[in-house]
């Protein structure tokens, strides 16, 4: 089971997403949200080009992503029960450079298509 909620509306078609898994399965994430139509920026396995998604948005993505095959999917926080001490373990990382500047890429174009 893979939860989901929108953290933030980037673009048409493109939101930032946070979710949750209550189990954990190869490729979880992408298999779910690319079956409910939500495909994964730059998913070469799941994804697609969303719908509408403007010329200016995809070079958006060409110009950031560090890696071109990269899922723009990344684990901000992971935790599990320890198997030995039974704590809960949490651990956590910032977002990476290249999906900020994709996100501020794709805020900008929102703001200056509001603007034209």
């Amino acid at each position: 089971v893979t939860n989901f909620k929108i953290r933030q509306y980037l673009s048409k078609g493109i939101s930032l997403l946070e979710c949750s898994l209550e189990t954990g399965r190869t490729h979880q994430i992408r298999v779910h949200l690319s079956s409910k139509g939500f495909p994964i920026i730059n998913d070469p396995l799941y994804g697609r080009t969303p719908r509408g998604m403007s010329e200016r948005i995809l070079a958006c993505v060409k110009e950031n992503v560090i890696e071109s095959d990269r899922p723009l999917l990344h684990a901000f926080e992971l935790s599990f029960i320890h198997p030995k001490n039974k704590k809960v373990e949490k651990f956590t990382c910032d977002l990476p450079e290249d999906i900020k500047n994709v996100i501020a890429c794709l805020q900008n174009n929102e703001k200056s298509r509001g603007s034209a």
